[in-house]
């Protein structure tokens, strides 16, 4: 997606001090074949230039606010990395933030450096040793403060949420209000990523849907559709079935095993072992069991 939005900019090069802008610094694996960032922020996106670093004037909303600054690493269409990081903009300033990205094959995704409760006990969001963020283990409360209420302990416990079974979106990622075992508050659950997008799906006889990155709003994970036609080579004909795209070879023409559709010509097709066993050579070469007969043989 590449859309511009009211409110929050892409700038280089300048600052005015009218603006609230978060200057973000992001450091990528190495390696990492990166197209574009897809920035986003609340329900906002923005694709640009893969960038070390990067201002944004950010929405009036957010001042004041814990807001996530998301950044997805692209290429060709496809995630290849995440990071994210929370921070409260202060009004006509600027507020660094540092994002370090992870693959998008980690199974977890949080965002760096936010702390939530697990029970009477805090939990960080931390890079491990492999490129993956991934949840600390807890660290339980001290005895002069025992409770645990929106990532923090205190010596009495409060209420982080409203309504048992509400949802929240932090960052890309859905949160659940819920009783606790611990105490008589309610408290948020620990966020669940939005990384399980639908597996993919033919809507068609030729054409396949996938589902891209995923994104909270209004406390439910979305990730937007991409329908694609099937493709076929040549004398072939586009299929979509089994949810994956493939193809079948036009009468008279037969799977050469490698995406091209070939000549049958009047080669009798059995099964081989060998070139061999495909007899003269015009009816060879023999390829994944298959007497090709590429040439037409006799």
């Amino acid at each position: 997606m590449n859309r511009w939005w009211p409110g929050l900019l892409w700038i280089v090069g300048c600052s005015d001090p009218s603006y609230t802008v978060v200057h973000v610094e992001v450091s990528s694996q190495a390696g990492l074949t990166v197209e574009s960032y897809d920035v986003r922020v609340a329900e906002f996106e923005h694709s640009l230039p893969p960038t070390k670093s990067f201002d944004l004037v950010v929405p009036s909303d957010t001042v004041g606010e814990p807001t996530a600054i998301v950044v997805a690493a692209m290429d060709h269409g496809t995630q290849v990395a995440y990071g994210a990081a929370t921070l409260t903009p202060k009004s006509g300033a600027t507020t660094d933030a540092i994002i370090t990205l992870a693959s998008s094959a980690c199974p977890t995704s949080c965002t760096q450096g936010e702390t939530v409760c697990s029970g009477e006990a805090t939990i960080t969001c931390e890079l491990g040793s492999n490129g993956c963020y991934d949840w600390s283990q807890p660290v339980a409360c001290p005895s002069t403060a025992p409770f645990c209420s929106n990532g923090a302990c205190a010596a009495a416990c409060s209420n982080d949420c409203s309504q048992i079974g509400a949802t929240d979106c932090d960052g890309a990622a859905v949160r659940t209000c819920q009783a606790s075992q611990t105490d008589t508050c309610l408290h948020w659950s620990v966020p669940v990523a939005c990384d399980a997008p639908p597996d993919p799906t033919c809507i068609s006889s030729t054409m396949l849907r996938t589902w891209g990155a995923g994104t909270c709003s209004n406390g439910a994970c979305s990730y937007p559709p991409t329908d694609t036609t099937c493709p076929a080579p040549a004398n072939g004909t586009a299929t979509c079935t089994t949810d994956q795209c493939g193809y079948t070879c036009d009468a008279g023409y037969m799977d050469d095993g490698q995406g091209d559709c070939v000549a049958a010509g009047t080669c009798t097709v059995t099964t081989c072992g060998s070139d061999a066993d495909c007899g003269d050579a015009s009816c060879g070469p023999c390829l994944d069991n298959i007497c090709l007969g590429l040439f037409g043989g006799t």
